[in-house]
């Protein structure tokens, strides 16, 4: 069953979408947070310069007498509710103004304190709907000033912003997926050239180029894979010539090779071992048992135990045939072994001549030897004594004397003739 995959133009694509995506959503909600950050310090702003004209208008009131009359001036003008308290922290005018209670002011009391500490206090609600700033007052019968604005805000602002933020963040996933989708398409289709040029090696066409295009990262792994081609194809071709010449060399050898796997499998058999065997030798096909005294496929498989060395047996399959196998076994961290089969009947043959060659001459040599041994014993038993008997019995040495150098002139002739040293003469003999 082919393995579930998922092409890299896609998930790069939806990476590419995905990315995108959180990048505008980080953007547009650092976008959101900076204006609202800028609205509320804007509205602020304007709410601490209202406060701070109100307050020089109403330390001048203070100074002149009119506080009253000033303040509902000033907080009609200013649109501002206005409470001023005393160093103490008390209220020193109406805790209602501009239709605002004190005690409904956010904030109010610690607004008071800030300003009586002579510090500034601002702080803005309701999206700078409403903002509160409390200033220190430098006067007798003042110590504060608490300002209550209401502004139109920046609400309506942030929600068309927030409005139009989703269709700018969908936007931008559909055109960081679409552009994530083109580039994965040009990188994989690339990525897809080496892939067929590897697949073209496995089936053993190294004649397939790769053409870089562009030299970056992907093309520069284009050019180390296509020079691995090239040098891959050298080396085929090498050790494709090598193995043609070792395949012709085994074709002129009279010994039977035949190299195996772990598996008793043929990796290769020449013509001689086909003969010898007198089985088809195919590659791929297991080791047959040709022989039925010898267990060819036993004695392979010994060659591939540990600490196996080089066996030589001889076998005689039939009448008069005689082999000698040898086994080479597979070296360390090698898969193959080798069988070497030799066909010894001719030399069998002439081991044999050469033994009856041998037991007869001894007997020839026997036959003079004994005749002399046995007249010169008689010879000494008192027939050399009577001449007749004398003569008789040297006649006889004589003649096996004579009868022993022939032979021994023969076996030199013979000896040197095998060895070249004697030219060989033929000469017509008649048997009848």
């Amino acid at each position: 069953m082919r393995p579930w995959s998922l092409s890299m133009r896609w998930w790069l694509g939806l990476a590419f979408a995905v990315v995108a995506a959180i990048t505008a959503v980080l953007v547009a909600e650092g976008l959101t947070d900076r204006s609202e950050a800028a609205f509320r310090k804007d509205a602020e702003k304007r709410a601490v310069a209202n406060s701070s004209a109100a307050e020089r208008a109403l330390r001048t009131a203070i100074v002149r007498g009119n506080l009253e009359e000033t303040l509902e001036s000033v907080s009609e003008r200013r649109r501002l509710a206005l409470f001023l308290f005393d160093s103490r922290g008390r209220p020193v005018t109406p805790a209602r103004d501009a239709q605002t209670e004190l005690d409904s002011i956010p904030g109010a009391q610690a607004a008071v304190r800030a300003a009586l500490d002579g510090r500034r206090y601002v702080e803005s609600y309701d999206q700078g709907g409403v903002t509160v700033v409390a200033l220190p007052i430098a006067s007798d019968a003042t110590a504060a000033i608490l300002t209550y604005s209401l502004q139109p805000g920046y609400g309506s602002t942030m929600t068309m912003i927030r409005e139009q933020t989703l269709p700018a963040v969908t936007l931008a996933v559909g055109l960081g997926g679409l552009a994530g989708l083109l580039i994965a398409t040009l990188v994989t289709r690339r990525l897809r050239r080496i892939g067929k040029a590897a697949r073209a090696i496995e089936s053993g066409d190294f004649g397939h180029r790769l053409d870089p295009r562009f030299h970056d990262e992907v093309g520069s792994l284009a050019v180390m894979f296509d020079r691995m081609r090239v040098k891959l194809q050298e080396s085929f071709e090498r050790l494709r010539s090598e193995r043609l010449r070792l395949r012709r060399t085994l074709e002129r050898l009279d010994q039977g090779v035949v190299t195996l796997d772990r598996e008793l499998r043929i990796e290769g058999a020449n013509d001689a071992a086909e003969r010898l065997l007198v089985q088809p030798l195919k590659d791929g096909n297991p080791l047959p048992e040709p022989w039925l005294d010898f267990p060819l496929r036993a004695f392979a498989r010994e060659l591939f135990a540990e600490g196996a060395k080089v066996k030589r047996v001889r076998v005689s399959p039939r009448e008069g045939t005689h082999y000698t196998v040898s086994g080479i076994p597979a070296g360390n961290g090698s898969p193959t072994a080798v069988l070497v089969v030799t066909d010894v009947s001719e030399l069998e043959r002439r081991e044999q001549i050469e033994r009856e060659f041998v037991a007869n001459a001894a007997h020839e040599l026997r036959t003079p030897v004994a005749a002399i041994s046995s007249a010169v014993e008689v010879l000494e038993a008192g027939a050399k004594d009577r001449l007749p008997e004398r003569d008789h019995f040297l006649a006889i040495i004589d003649r096996q004397s004579r009868r022993l150098a022939r032979l021994s002139r023969s076996l030199l002739v013979l000896a040197r003739a095998q060895t070249g040293e004697e030219v060989v003469q033929t000469v017509a003999v008649d048997l009848c």
